[in-house]
C-alpha cells in the first residue's frame, strides 16, 4: 500500500525544489503512486521559488508536508532540511522534475528488510528527453558488474558511478552517521555522500531502474560544466574528512583519466583573444585540478572554477565566452564543439604537458601518450570532416629538440648529403614520454597538412614565467596558476617559493641545464600573432617561441639576487639530479619567426622577479597565519 496521511511513515521522500511548477504534479503523482511499499510521508522543500510552486503543492490530492525556505539556500540544503523536518526512518529523496518509477519504494525497502546489515541502497535510471528513448544513468557493462555488490569509494570513483540519491534508499542512523548532506558543497553532494556512507556503513547498489531523469533546457548543457569541476571539490572533502580515502581517489580519478580527463585552452589566451574582438569558445574537461589531488599539490595562487571566471570576464567586458565541457580523445563530442562553433582558429593547449608526469610509471607514459597523440589525431580528423580551412595552432615544446650539439633551427633544416640539397624536419631527441608524444603530434599534423591540405603553425614553446596578463590583472578572480612543485612547477617558481619561505634554492646537478624562456604576456602575444597570420592552404610551420635563453643555476643566482634587495637570506644549494638528462650541454635555438612578426618581447627583469617573489611572500605569510589560527 502507499499514503502520505499515515501517523507513523516509514519511508521520508524528501523532495527539494526550486521553480519546477510546471514538472511538480507529474513528479507527485508519480510519487504518490508507489504501490506495494511501506507507508511513507512527502517532505517538500520549496526553496524560494518564485513560479506557482506553493499553489501546485495546494492543490494535490495527498497530504504534503510543505517546508519553504525564504531564500535559495541549493539543492544540498534544501534536502537537508527536508531530511530534519520528516521522522521516518528510512530516506528516500527524489528530485521535483523528476518522474519516480513504480515500484522504486517498495522494491528497495523489502532489499533493507531482508538485508539488516545493509546500510544504503542505491540503484539505477533512465534518462532521456520526452519521446526519445532512454539510456540507463549507469552504464550497462558497469551495473551488471556491480548489481548485488557491496560499493566501496573506489568503486564509486573508479568506475564513474554517480550515486544519484534518486536512486537510494537509505537509513537514517546511517545517514547522521556519516555527517548528513555538506551543504557547503554546491555540486555532487549526492556523489559525496555516498563515499561517506561507503566508509562508515555498508552500501549496496542494485542493477534496477527507479527513476528517470527528465532532460530539459534549464537542468543540461548549462549545468555539464560546473559538475566536472564540481569533482575536485568532492575529492578534497574527502581527503579532508576521511584521509583513508586518499589512496582510492587518486587511484581512481588516473585510471578513468582515459574516460573523462582531456582538454584546456589556456584561460589566459582566451582572455587575450575576447579582449581583441574575437568570439572565443573553450573546450575543457578540468582535468588539471585532479592531477594536483592525486598528486598532493595545488598552485600557490588559488583559482576559481571556469564558469565563475567566465561570468566575471562576461561582468567586466560584457563578452560571453562560450564554454564545452568534452573528451578530446571521444571524436563525437570534440565533433560535436567544432561543428557548433565553425572556428577560424583552433588553439589546441589541451595536452597533459609535464614530463615527471609522464615518467612516474608505465600507466602515466601510457596515459600520456594516450590523452596527447590520441586527441590531437581526433581534432585533425574532425577539421578535415568539418572545417578544413580553420587554421590550427599547436602548443609544441622547445623539449621536441632535445639539447644538440649544433644550433637547433625553426622547425627544418637544410642538409646537403652525397652532393644532394633538401630542406628536412629538424632532428628530435625528447627527453621524455611528454616529450616524445609532443614529438608524434608534430609529424601527425605535418602529415595532415600535407595529405589533406589542412593549415596549421606548431609553436614550440620554452618555459613561461609570470602569472599576470593586461587581462588577468583586471580582477582578483582571474589569476592564474603558480605552479612550484616538483612535477607541474618550473624551476623559477620553485626557486621563488623556496626563497619565500628561507629555503635553500635546489639547483639540480651542476646546474648548467640550458632552455629557453618566456614572458606570460609574450606567450599569449605569441598566440595571437599566429592566428592573425595564418599560413596557406596545406602549410604546416614552426615557430620556436621563446625570447631568451638561461642555465637553471643563473636563474638561481638571480632569485638570489632579487631577494637580497627585498631582505631576504637566499642560499643556493646542489642536490643530486632526480632526471636524466645532461647538466651541461650546447645550447643556441633560432627564434626569429614571431619577431618577424612583430613580436615586442618583455624581458626577465628585476622588477618582475620582485613580483613573483612578492606572490610567493605573501602566499607563504597567508598559509603560514591560516596554520595559527
Amino acid at each position: 500500500m502507499g499514503g502520505s496521511a499515515l501517523s507513523w511513515p516509514a519511508i521520508a521522500v524528501v523532495i527539494p525544489s526550486h521553480n519546477r511548477a510546471e514538472f511538480l504534479p507529474a513528479t507527485l503523482e508519480s510519487v504518490f503512486a508507489q504501490t506495494d511499499c511501506p507507508p511513507f510521508e512527502v517532505v517538500l522543500v520549496d526553496d524560494a521559488s518564485t513560479d506557482d510552486t506553493a499553489a501546485v503543492v495546494a492543490a494535490a490530492r495527498h497530504r504534503i508536508v510543505y517546508v519553504r525556505h525564504e531564500r535559495n539556500r541549493g539543492v544540498a540544503q534544501a534536502r537537508q532540511t527536508g531530511v530534519e523536518r520528516s521522522r521516518a526512518p528510512l530516506l528516500a529523496f527524489h528530485d521535483s522534475d523528476d518522474v519516480m518509477l513504480p515500484g522504486r519504494l517498495g522494491e528497495l525497502a523489502r532489499y533493507l528488510d531482508a538485508h539488516p546489515d545493509v546500510d544504503a541502497v542505491f540503484s539505477n535510471g533512465v534518462v532521456g528527453p520526452d519521446g526519445h528513448p532512454p539510456s540507463t544513468v549507469v552504464p550497462p557493462e558497469l551495473a551488471a558488474s556491480l548489481d548485488g555488490r557491496r560499493i566501496g569509494v573506489r568503486d564509486i570513483l573508479r568506475g564513474g558511478l554517480p550515486m544519484y540519491l534518486q536512486t537510494a534508499l537509505i537509513r537514517r542512523e546511517a545517514f547522521e552517521r556519516a555527517g548528513g548532506i555538506d551543504t557547503t558543497l554546491v555540486r555532487h553532494a549526492d556523489l559525496e555522500l555516498g563515499c561517506r556512507l561507503a566508509v562508515v556503513g555498508t552500501v549496496v547498489f542494485l542493477d534496477r531502474a527507479t527513476f528517470r531523469y527528465r532532460l530539459h533546457g534549464a537542468n543540461q548543457t548549462r549545468n555539464r560544466l560546473q559538475l566536472r569541476e564540481g569533482l575536485a571539490d568532492v575529492m578534497q572533502r574527502l581527503r579532508t574528512r576521511h584521509p583513508e580515502c586518499v589512496e582510492a581517489c587518486g587511484e581512481a580519478w588516473y585510471r578513468d583519466r582515459e574516460k573523462r580527463h582531456l582538454h584546456r585552452i589556456a584561460f589566459k589566451q582566451a582572455l587575450h583573444l575576447a579582449a581583441r574582438g574575437h568570439d572565443v569558445s573553450i573546450l575543457d574537461n578540468f582535468a588539471r585540478r585532479l592531477w594536483d589531488h592525486e598528486l598532493g599539490c595545488e598552485t600557490l595562487t588559488p583559482i576559481r572554477p571556469l564558469h565563475d571566471r567566465v561570468a566575471i570576464w562576461r561582468e567586466l567586458t560584457g563578452q560571453t565566452i562560450r564554454t564545452f565541457v568534452a573528451d578530446m580523445t571521444n571524436y563525437a563530442a570534440l565533433a560535436e564543439a567544432v561543428a557548433a562553433t565553425d572556428p577560424d582558429a583552433v588553439v589546441h593547449f589541451a595536452e597533459q604537458r609535464a614530463a615527471p608526469y609522464s615518467m612516474i610509471d608505465r600507466e602515466h607514459a601510457v596515459f600520456t601518450q594516450t590523452n596527447n597523440v590520441v586527441g590531437t589525431l581526433n581534432l585533425l580528423f574532425a577539421l578535415k570532416d568539418l572545417r578544413p580551412d580553420c587554421h590550427l595552432v599547436k602548443l609544441g615544446t622547445m623539449g621536441e629538440y632535445g639539447t644538440p650539439n649544433i644550433d637547433i633551427e625553426e622547425g627544418f633544416i637544410e642538409i646537403q648529403h652525397k652532393g644532394r640539397r633538401d630542406v628536412l624536419p629538424f632532428p628530435k631527441q625528447p627527453g621524455s614520454f611528454y616529450h616524445l608524444s609532443k614529438v608524434h603530434d608534430s609529424h601527425n599534423i605535418m602529415f595532415c597538412c600535407r595529405i589533406w591540405d589542412l593549415r596549421a603553425t606548431d609553436l614550440n614553446q620554452g618555459v613561461v614565467y609570470g602569472t599576470v596578463t593586461d587581462e588577468i590583472d583586471r580582477h582578483p578572480g582571474l589569476i592564474n596558476r603558480f605552479d612550484y612543485d616538483d612535477v607541474f612547477g618550473t624551476a623559477l617558481n620553485r626557486f621563488c617559493v623556496q626563497a619565500a619561505i628561507g629555503h635553500p634554492l635546489t639547483v639540480y646537478g651542476h646546474g648548467g641545464q640550458t632552455r629557453g624562456f618566456l614572458d606570460i604576456r609574450d606567450t599569449v602575444r605569441c598566440i595571437e600573432l599566429a592566428v592573425l597570420h595564418p599560413p596557406r592552404e596545406g602549410e604546416y610551420r614552426v615557430f620556436n617561441q621563446f625570447t631568451e635563453q638561461f642555465a637553471v643555476k643563473d636563474l638561481a643566482e638571480k632569485i638570489r639576487a632579487a631577494g637580497d634587495k627585498l631582505g631576504l637570506d637566499v642560499r643556493v644549494d646542489t642536490v643530486p639530479n632526480p632526471r636524466v638528462e645532461r647538466e651541461e650541454h650546447y645550447y643556441n635555438a633560432t627564434h626569429t619567426r614571431l619577431l618577424d612578426l612583430g613580436l615586442e618581447p618583455h624581458y626577465l627583469s628585476d622588477s618582475l622577479l620582485d613580483s613573483l617573489l612578492n606572490i610567493a611572500m605573501r602566499r607563504a605569510a597567508f598559509a603560514l597565519a591560516s596554520s595559527m589560527t
